[in-house]
């Protein structure tokens, strides 16, 4: 049994629909960053969730003999192991995508345990790519970080350019901040680069779409204790004007919110009743603190996009919780009934985001059922 994970679901409640805890469709691509955790006990998984009655799901590795074929019935949900290949290695190209394909709209959870922990993040299908993203890269409390962002391509040959806040070295060749990293993806075809400095902020623009992670691992120097996380992001032009973050159950007191914008761009964050103001210029990444008392309200006249950073809990505390980030919905998105998977033999908790007839209210949920549903009618 692996050990204790929190796994936390932010369900948000405000106006028509149904919907999944992360996006549904029918086709995703995606590979996993790079884990420098030297433990042997590593396991990488997707975890499928169906909505229809009966859905034909298909799983494999391009250029790869992988392939499993299956059923799944209306919330069924069903784990594939994957085989190691999955995983980027360095600042290089890989051809062993992970494809899922199906016949009915399903929702996707990246897996990766190693050392007793496990990260996860949710999927978004291929039609939700998009062709300019900005990368965020937190830094992990007492670790030497490798801060990483991977693209992966669909399926035709793709212009990619990224625009570098921090110095990597791809293919033999040292790239400088300010640099422009340019090179084309073949079908189904990922790139990962990495860097000991925050790559945040780093811009990525494209001929056609793809699909980006952004996340961190410890140096290959530093693998006595290696945090890991992961994140997909969602493209700049589908970014939200209005956010709320929960305080979440991490047991950390220096949580921080990430908010990124691609415009020239005034941020409002509420806690209660304080108020502060921020102008950041386009391409900016801006870092608030979290207070673990009060929800956060956040607000902006372009578009932004908000990640939950957890650095993790303090030495000692139980359980413990590992670094990870998440990214928020903006309340665009939200819907009026939700379904929600949990991991099996992990604690898992869910926080409801909704608008009551005095504002918005905020109901941690703890449910050690393998599924739940939330509804608000």
């Amino acid at each position: 049994m692996w050990g204790t994970l929190l796994l936390i679901c932010v369900l948000s409640v405000l106006s028509g629909g149904f919907c999944s805890a992360s996006p549904a469709g029918k086709e995703f691509v995606n590979v996993f960053l790079q884990n420098n955790d030297p433990s042997s006990d590593s396991r990488l998984e997707l975890m499928i969730t169906s909505y229809s009655a009966s859905t034909l799901v298909t799983v494999q590795v391009y250029q790869s003999s992988f392939r499993k074929e299956f059923t799944l019935f209306s919330g069924q949900s069903r784990s594939v192991e994957l085989p190691g290949n999955v995983e980027m290695r360095g600042n290089t190209y890989s051809s062993n995508a992970c494809i899922v394909q199906a016949d009915q709209e399903v929702s996707v959870l990246a897996v990766c345990c190693k050392s007793r922990a496990c990260v996860t993040s949710l999927l978004y299908p291929v039609g939700y790519w998009g062709n300019q993203y900005y990368a965020i890269t937190p830094q992990v409390p007492q670790q030497e970080t490798y801060r990483q962002i991977g693209i992966t391509n669909h399926k035709y040959k793709n212009t990619i350019e990224i625009f570098l806040t921090s110095q990597v070295t791809f293919q033999g060749t040292l790239y400088s901040k300010g640099d422009v990293v340019k090179i084309t993806l073949s079908e189904f075809q990922s790139v990962q680069l990495q860097g000991a400095n925050s790559l945040s902020g780093t811009e990525i623009r494209t001929t056609d779409s793809v699909g980006v992670m952004c996340g961190f691992t410890c140096s290959p120097q530093n693998t006595v204790k290696c945090h890991y996380g992961f994140q997909q992001l969602i493209p700049a032009p589908s970014w939200g004007l209005s956010y709320v973050v929960p305080p979440l159950a991490s047991r950390s007191s220096s949580d921080l919110v990430y908010v990124v914008a691609f415009q020239n761009t005034r941020i409002n964050i509420q806690y209660n009743t304080a108020q502060q103001l921020k102008d950041v210029l386009g391409g900016t990444v801006a870092q608030f603190q979290v207070d673990p008392s009060s929800p956060m309200y956040i607000t902006a006249s372009q578009g932004v996009q908000v990640i939950y950073f957890c650095p993790g809990s303090a030495p000692g505390v139980l359980p413990a919780v590992a670094p990870f980030m998440m990214g928020i919905a903006d309340t665009g998105t939200y819907c009026f009934n939700y379904t929600f998977t949990a991991m099996p033999s992990f604690q898992n908790s869910a926080v409801m985001v909704a608008k009551g007839a005095n504002g918005i209210l905020i109901a941690p949920i703890r449910n050690p059922c393998p599924q739940m549903f939330a509804g608000v009618l």
